[in-house]
C-alpha cells in the first residue's frame, strides 16, 4: 500500500506524468514530419521545384568539392584551393549525402530536404521544453505546435543551406544552458559547450549571443565554473577548424572568411562577388580578396556614415519581416514577438531576459549586410516562444472580459 503526503505528488502520478509529456512530445514530433515529408514527397513527384535546387550556392559548391575532391574547397569558378567562405557542418552533411547518393542528384537533394525536415521537426520538440520551462507548458506546446504545422516553415526545409539544422542547435544550446543553472554536474555543462561548439561551425553568427548566455548562468548560478567548463568545451570544439583555417589560409583562427565580403556586397556593389565576372577573387585568393573588402568598406563607412547608418537601418526593418511576398505571416510574427516580450518582461521577469537576448544579439550581424528568412530562422524558435505568449496572454484576457458581465448580472440577480 503506498501512502503519499497530503499535497504531495506520488511516484504513480509522476510516471503517469512523465508518460504524457512524452507521448505528446512524441506527436509534435511525427506531425511536424509528416507534414514535411509529405510535401517533400508531393514535390519531389508532382513538381520541378526541386531541379531549381541545382542552383548555385556556396554549401552545395563545397559539398560538391568534398564529394569529388575530398576536399574543403572553394566552390567559385576559375578559383582553387582551400575555403573557409562557409562554416563546416553543413557542407559536410551534404558531401556525405552527395558521396552516397550522386553529386546533386534528385535522390540526394530529396534525402536533404528530408534531413531538414527532420531538423525542423526535432526543434519542435525542443520548443516545448523551452517554454514550458521558462513559461509554463501551455506556452511551450502552442509554440510547438504551430511550428509544427506552420505551412511557411515548410518551405523551408527545401533550402540548401544551414537554417534549419542551425535552428536546432541553437535552441537545443539555449536548452541546456537553461538546464545548466540547476545542474552541479560537469557532464551536463561539457554537453552544452558541446552544442555551443556546434553552433558555432555551422553558423558562427549565432555565436555572438553566447557570451550574454555565459554572463547570465554566472550571474544565476553564483559560480563561474558551470560557465568556464562551457566555454572551455566549446573551444575545444572549434579548434581543429580554426587551426586549419590557420595553416591552410594563413590569416589569423577564423570560423569564416566572408564577413566583410558581404558587408560589402549588400551596401556598396554586389559586382565582385566571386560568381560575378570580375574575378577579383579568383586573382587575389580568398584572404586577400576578403582583406581588400575590409579596406573598402572601412573606406566607404569612413566617407559615407550617414548613408550606411540609413542603409543598415533599412536591414534592419526587412531583417524582421522578410520574405516580403509572405509579409501577413512575417509581420504578424514580428509583432506578436514584440508583444510578447513586453508580456513576458512585465509578468515572468528575469525567466524572459535570456531569450530576450537571443532576439537582441543574434540577429545584430545582419544588419550591415543582406537579409534573407534563413538568417532569421535560427531565432525563429524564440520568436514562436513570444509570439505564443502573446497569444495565449491576449485570449485569457478577451475571454476574462466576456465573463465579467455574467458574473455581475448572476451576482445582482442573486441578491
Amino acid at each position: 500500500m503506498t501512502t503519499t503526503v497530503p499535497g504531495s505528488v506520488s511516484r504513480d502520478e509522476r510516471q503517469q506524468a512523465g508518460r504524457t509529456l512524452s507521448n505528446r512530445l512524441t506527436t509534435i514530433f511525427v506531425v511536424a514530419l509528416l507534414f514535411r515529408l509529405l510535401i517533400v514527397v508531393y514535390v519531389a513527384k508532382y513538381s520541378d521545384a526541386l531541379d531549381r535546387l541545382h542552383s548555385f550556392n556556396e554549401a552545395v559548391g563545397i559539398a560538391r568539392a568534398l564529394a569529388t575532391q575530398h576536399a574543403f574547397a572553394t566552390p567559385f569558378h576559375d578559383a582553387s584551393g582551400p575555403t573557409a567562405w562557409i562554416a563546416p557542418v553543413y557542407p559536410m552533411l551534404l558531401a556525405g549525402i552527395f558521396t552516397i547518393l550522386g553529386v546533386e542528384t534528385k535522390a540526394s537533394l530529396v534525402t536533404a530536404a528530408a534531413l531538414n525536415s527532420l531538423f525542423a521537426a526535432l526543434t519542435a520538440v525542443v520548443i516545448h521544453k523551452i517554454g514550458s520551462r521558462q513559461f509554463g507548458e501551455r506556452i511551450g506546446a502552442i509554440a510547438a505546435w504551430v511550428w509544427a504545422v506552420c505551412p511557411y516553415l515548410m518551405l523551408l526545409v527545401f533550402l540548401m543551406w544551414e537554417a534549419a539544422l542551425s535552428a536546432l542547435l541553437l535552441s537545443c544550446a539555449i536548452y541546456l544552458t537553461l538546464r545548466a543553472e540547476l545542474s552541479s554536474r560537469k557532464r551536463d555543462w561539457i554537453v552544452c559547450g558541446l552544442f555551443w561548439g556546434l553552433q558555432a561551425l555551422t553558423s558562427p553568427a549565432v555565436l555572438s549571443v553566447l557570451p550574454f548566455w555565459l554572463l547570465y548562468l554566472w550571474g544565476r548560478t553564483r559560480r563561474l565554473l558551470p560557465s568556464a567548463t562551457i566555454a572551455l568545451t566549446m573551444i575545444f570544439v572549434i579548434s581543429p577548424w580554426c587551426i586549419r583555417n590557420q595553416i591552410e589560409l594563413h590569416d589569423g583562427l577564423i570560423l569564416r572568411s566572408n564577413g566583410w565580403a558581404e558587408v560589402y556586397f549588400a551596401n556598396i556593389s554586389n559586382d565582385s562577388h566571386p560568381t560575378k565576372p570580375t574575378s577579383e577573387y579568383q586573382a587575389l585568393g580568398e584572404m586577400g580578396f576578403s582583406r581588400l573588402m575590409r579596406q573598402r568598406v572601412l573606406n566607404y563607412i569612413t566617407h559615407n556614415p550617414s548613408k550606411f547608418a540609413a542603409d543598415s537601418a533599412r536591414h534592419f526593418a526587412r531583417f524582421w519581416i522578410v520574405p516580403v511576398k509572405y509579409w501577413p505571416y512575417t509581420t504578424f510574427l514580428a509583432l506578436g514577438t514584440l508583444v510578447g516580450v513586453l508580456i513576458a518582461i512585465g509578468k515572468y521577469g528575469a525567466r524572459a531576459v535570456p531569450l530576450l537576448g537571443v532576439l537582441l544579439l543574434c540577429p545584430a550581424i545582419y544588419y550591415f549586410c543582406f537579409t534573407f528568412a534563413r538568417y532569421r530562422h535560427p531565432v525563429e524558435p524564440t520568436m514562436f516562444l513570444f509570439t505564443a505568449l502573446a497569444v495565449n496572454e491576449t485570449w485569457t484576457r478577451l475571454k476574462r472580459r466576456e465573463l465579467e458581465p455574467v458574473g455581475t448580472e448572476r451576482l445582482v440577480k442573486d441578491s
